[in-house]
């Protein structure tokens, strides 16, 4: 539950600061699964 909270959280920041043309973009997260899956695309779903 808490995985699925973060990756949403990041992947909707990620969506924002994307719209908003912010680059280069940088995730800070002690997560290190989440991160991965981030970089991976498999969080998107």
């Amino acid at each position: 539950m808490v995985f699925r909270l973060e990756a949403q959280a990041i992947l909707e920041g990620l969506r924002i600061a994307w719209e908003k043309d912010y680059r280069p973009l940088e995730i800070k997260c002690d997560n290190v699964l989440l991160v991965e899956s981030v970089l991976t695309g498999s969080a998107a779903s």
